[in-house]
């Protein structure tokens, strides 16, 4: 039976755009929106050293902050994650660490740091700095990008442009956060739909490949960004390191099978993340290798091929192999 969180997933997967919330005074909130919402404040939760099975009084303003704060110490999502990492270290240590005093069980979900995004006329305007950004981050790179650029693509005004993000770098890590929260959720519907583990993993790495084909702005920019913006970059980490713990725990899982005995599975993540991206990079991001005509079914087929086979051999074939 699938649990209200996956069915938030499915529904942010599939219709992004859909409103999920809304109240009396014409606030809405979108299901992709949500559950961008729910990932942080899970996070909150988690940093505030918040466990599962914690009993946590929730202050919330409205009833979208209400909902998103509930799910959010699901415990299986980011309070259960943030619990492994935080392990070792007393709770109220570990609020007084983050320079904060904090009543025991007490959490208070914050207002939205912009309030222009919670409207509908706000969210279109925040929609088109996004895809302006898209487009100039494809056509200009983001180093070279402006952001009086992408406001003169978004149609807005500079001035506007600074209701909603800083920099360009804050807009380029909310698109940073958008992409991961689209691919990992694509990624781990395969897995939840009952196929195979090949299967999953060859639909999971397709899923990544059409997500990028379809954000190859914001993925250029990201690409370069992390090169250049130490801020940025520690964000795109700790992003990637959310994909390599679920690749890694997918390797553990095909190795309790009998599969690839002996490879460590973080480094093995590590290395089939890394190519993944990368490979999107050059034939998506740049138009593929230098004289090599492009073919996304070729190009996919083998991107999925390889990393299958990388996860999913025996040490008794691959001898076989050998010998002959």
């Amino acid at each position: 039976m699938l649990s209200l969180i996956h069915v938030l997933e499915w529904r942010a997967a599939i219709h992004p755009r859909a409103i999920a919330l809304s109240d009396q005074q014409g606030a809405e909130l979108t299901y992709a929106g949500l559950a961008a919402a729910v990932e942080r404040s899970a996070a909150g939760f988690a940093a505030a050293g918040i466990a599962p099975g914690d009993v946590v009084p929730v202050i919330a303003r409205n009833q979208a902050g209400w909902v998103t704060a509930t799910l959010g110490l699901n415990p299986g999502r980011g309070a259960a994650r943030g619990g492994q990492l935080a392990a070792g270290r007393p709770r109220g240590d570990r609020a007084a660490a983050a320079g904060r005093p904090r009543s025991p069980g007490l959490v208070t979900v914050p207002a939205p740091a912009r309030p222009e995004k919670a409207t509908r006329k706000g969210r279109q305007t925040d929609e088109a700095f996004r895809e302006a950004a898209r487009l100039v981050f494809a056509r200009d790179g983001y180093l070279n990008a402006k952001i009086s650029d992408i406001a003169a693509a978004a149609g807005r005004s500079v001035a506007s442009f600074y209701n909603y993000y800083d920099t360009k770098a804050d807009l380029l890590i909310a698109l940073a956060e958008e992409f991961h929260a689209e691919a990992s959720q694509l990624a781990a519907l395969p897995y939840r739909a009952g196929l195979s583990g090949e299967e999953a993993l060859r639909e999971a790495v397709a899923g990544f490949w059409r997500t990028y084909a379809k954000r190859r702005g914001e993925l250029i920019g990201i690409f370069q960004a992390a090169m250049v913006e130490g801020r940025f970059r520690d964000r795109w980490l700790e992003l990637r390191g959310e994909a390599i713990t679920r690749i890694a725990t997918a390797v553990t899982k095909a190795q309790a099978d009998g599969y690839c005995p002996g490879v460590d599975p973080v480094m093995t993540a590590s290395a089939l993340s890394a190519m993944l991206e990368h490979f999107c990079y050059i034939w998506l991001g740049q138009g593929g290798e230098k004289d090599v005509p492009f073919d996304d079914d070729l190009a996919l087929d083998a991107l999925c091929t390889i990393w299958v086979k990388a996860v999913y051999w025996r040490a008794q074939a691959a001898s076989a192999g050998d010998a002959a």
